[in-house]
């Protein structure tokens, strides 16, 4: 915020320019400059916001994951109680069950 201050301080001002143009800064290089200092602003405010909107992506994919845990628990046990009588249909699906000695 300083350097956006002395850009704008020095730029609006044409007496601020003519000394500092004695010491071979011309206005072009101040021109220059203070553009180069707003990109490099607007460059890390849409870094900031990437790196939000990475975060909350990250949450949602997670409150999904987990919830697709919780379906498939809940579908497992439904299976598991369906097909009580039938361990190769469970074995089909992916359960193992014990066998009964």
């Amino acid at each position: 915020m300083q350097h956006k201050y002395f850009y704008e301080t020095i730029l609006v001002q044409p007496d601020h320019i003519a000394q500092i143009a004695k010491y071979n800064v011309l206005q072009a290089q101040l021109d220059d400059g203070y553009n180069a200092l707003l990109e490099a602003i607007d460059a890390a405010s849409k870094k900031l916001n990437a790196k939000a909107e990475a975060q909350k992506a990250t949450e949602l994919k997670s409150k999904a994951w987990q919830k697709l845990i919780l379906a498939m628990r809940k579908y497992h046990n439904v299976m598991k109680a369906v097909l009580e009588e039938d361990p190769q249909m469970k074995e089909k699906l992916g359960i193992v069950t014990p066998i009964e000695v």
